[in-house]
């Protein structure tokens, strides 16, 4: 019977695991980013990610509707 067996240890393992390969790459990319003086790519990025949260959060705030689904908050 597969639904008494404890899952948890297999979810830590394959979570440590992408945990592991994302950070290398990140770190990867970081140093590219520093190394070349191409941080206003970094800046870009982070700017247009922020003002997209941002909006979506006050419109969700102003509605009172969760935008993905659809539903009240």
């Amino acid at each position: 019977d597969n639904s008494s067996r404890d899952w948890s240890s297999d979810v830590c393992s394959s979570d440590l695991a992408t945990a592991a390969v994302v950070g290398f790459l990140a770190i990867k990319l970081l140093r590219w980013i520093v190394t070349t003086n191409k941080l206003w790519v970094f800046v870009a990025y982070t700017l247009v990610a922020g003002l997209a949260v941002t909006g979506i959060a006050i419109f969700e705030h102003m509605t009172g509707v969760n935008l993905f689904t659809g539903r009240p908050l």
